[in-house]
């Protein structure tokens, strides 16, 4: 069976720890996303993620150059290999992603460094002006990491032909990104609506309030839902 998880944000407290506390209600399924704090900040996230029982945990290091972060007075750093293998040593048997990787050089220090995989990602294009797509630097690193680690990619997912485009050019998992958050689906783009709700309700998106019964309920009728044509589309295949 295969399922998508949302890989939430960081930047002020509730930004990080309403949707954590929506992955922890959801025992676990969801991947937090850390921001490239000094290490102090980074550690204690990272503590409080593995914590709430996340079944991975990610930090997207390209937003080091987000201007708008800057902007908000935040200070964020680049990290180095010893750095990340900090951070993957504090995760522990948390899986530890490292996101907005852009060349082999860069999925290669992670891989130095014990990640579990990497995101092939480029914030959008919001990091860098006139950046390369994620799918024309994918092949190049998915050639470099030979199946050491795993490839998650996102940038310009639209549809599940897409998809499977990136899965032919050597992704794992492929993000697809439905405003305010970013799924990602594991074979055929599939959504879990039920997470989708939870995690809004966390991060005080929704304008009405739903009880945890109603969102559970949601989020159990739409993994089946979704396990399902993807089992169907697997099934194809074969």
């Amino acid at each position: 069976a295969a399922g998508s998880a949302t890989f939430t944000g960081d930047s002020p407290d509730e930004a990080f720890y309403g949707p954590l506390e929506a992955i922890k209600a959801l025992d676990g399924w969801g991947v937090p996303t850390i921001k490239p704090w000094a290490m102090k900040q980074a550690l204690a996230r990272m503590a409080d993620a593995v914590a709430a029982g996340a079944m991975a945990v990610a930090m997207d290091v390209d937003a080091a150059g987000l201007v708008n972060v800057k902007l908000r007075g935040e200070s964020v750093y680049p990290k180095s290999v010893a750095d990340l293998r900090v951070l993957v040593e504090a995760a522990g048997k948390t899986p530890f992603i490292v996101k907005g990787v852009m060349s082999a050089k860069g999925a290669l220090k992670a891989l130095e460094a014990g990640c579990y995989g990497i995101v092939v990602s480029n914030h959008g294009g919001r990091v860098l002006d006139h950046a390369q797509s994620t799918v024309e630097v994918l092949p190049e690193i998915a050639q470099a990491v030979n199946g050491r680690m795993k490839i998650f990619v996102d940038g310009g997912v639209r549809s599940g032909v897409d998809v499977f485009k990136m899965l032919a050019l050597g992704a794992d998992a492929v993000g697809m990104s439905t405003a305010p958050e970013v799924i990602t689906a594991g074979h055929c783009g599939m959504e879990v609506l039920g997470f989708t709700l939870v995690s809004n309700m966390a991060a005080g998106v929704l304008p009405k309030k739903l009880s945890e019964e109603e969102v559970l309920e949601a989020a159990a009728a739409a993994r089946d839902r979704f396990s399902s044509l993807v089992l169907a589309c697997l099934e194809h295949l074969n």
